[in-house]
């Protein structure tokens, strides 16, 4: 496992970027069990599971056509603790009551060869061998307050996945893209400027949660061409 520091070039102007919103993780407690049985009562279903071994974590993705939620959690905390992505999830869960953000957001480009927009450091992680790319995490994603800004390490979208790992996504519950994503911080936090990088490229609203924790509210399209449904993290409640 590597972490290495580096700088990036500045990001594309507004409509001129190859990034697009790749998924959302939310930290939870393990299994994931108050989400997971919300978000079925709104429709969701679980596309698929693994177990990160060497990093501590396990996780639950739920795939949309062009994007994905992931729920993770800590499963091991000693061997998370060898990890630099580990360890910073162990300072989100632990100061949750200090303003810790629980969300994390990636990035995806069409191209490997496109470069991470935000300066970052590079790490690889240690037994995921169908994914060959290093993720870059963004420096801002040290300042919990913020999220945890990194590039995944997939360039197409869960409908064009070939290893069956996107199962039906949620055509089930007739679902097909995530049309937009809003994230609401809490008042007296101020986006930083990767967020507010991310805003001008027209990735993602940014606004002011009524309560004192941060918010996503995610717009889903109906594949029958009704109203999109939207959902909000991290209490899962759903409105049409």
């Amino acid at each position: 496992m590597s972490e290495a520091y580096l700088a990036s070039p500045k990001p594309a102007q507004k409509g001129g970027s190859p990034f697009a919103i790749d998924h959302v993780f939310m930290l939870v407690e393990p299994k994931a069990g108050r989400e997971m049985d919300a978000l079925a009562k709104g429709g969701l279903t679980q596309s698929w599971s693994r177990k990160h071994v060497g990093m501590g974590t396990a996780n639950i993705f739920l795939c949309f056509d062009n994007a994905f939620l992931e729920l993770i959690w800590i499963e091991n905390e000693a061997e998370a603790a060898t990890s630099p992505v580990g360890l910073r999830l162990i300072e989100r869960k632990r100061k949750r009551d200090q303003g810790a953000m629980p969300f994390g957001l990636a990035l995806r480009a069409p191209e490997p060869e496109v470069p991470f927009p935000f300066e970052g450091w590079q790490f690889k992680p240690p037994s995921v061998s169908d994914m060959k790319n290093v993720v870059t995490v963004a420096n801002s994603s040290d300042d919990i307050t913020q999220p945890f800004l990194f590039r995944g390490q997939r360039s197409t979208p869960p409908k064009e996945w070939t290893d069956g790992l996107s199962g039906q996504r949620q055509r089930p519950g007739g679902f097909g893209d995530i049309v937009k994503w809003t994230l609401d911080l809490p008042a007296g936090v101020t986006p930083g400027p990767d967020l507010r990088t991310l805003q001008a490229l027209g990735l993602l609203t940014l606004g002011t949660s009524s309560g004192k924790a941060a918010r996503w509210t995610v717009e889903a399209a109906r594949i029958d061409g009704g109203k999109p449904r939207r959902f909000h993290l991290p209490d899962c409640t759903f409105e049409d």
